[in-house]
């Protein structure tokens, strides 16, 4: 998978869940669409070259960051109990 393909994923994925939580168009709509367009476009300027493997890397990153914020089933928030020995 090339790195614009992530980064679009990664870009897709927070544009929705932001989409979500806003109940409508969200207030940083046109940053994740302007960021993620940006990206793409540097990204795809490390096609074929000696960096690209590292950006790839980056970019699967970015998904995974997006996933884990934007997707409430895979983060477990616990309360912890406090013993209160006073």
């Amino acid at each position: 998978m090339q790195a614009t393909s992530l980064v679009m994923a990664a870009g897709a994925l927070a544009f929705v869940g932001s989409f979500k939580e806003a109940d409508g168009f969200p207030p940083n709509g046109y940053a994740v669409i302007a960021g993620t367009t940006a990206l793409v476009f540097v990204t795809s300027l490390t096609n074929n070259t000696s960096i690209e493997p590292a950006v790839r890397a980056l970019a699967g990153l970015m998904v995974l960051a997006a996933a884990f914020r934007y997707i409430p089933g895979l983060t477990k928030t616990t309360k912890k109990k406090v013993k209160n020995n006073g």
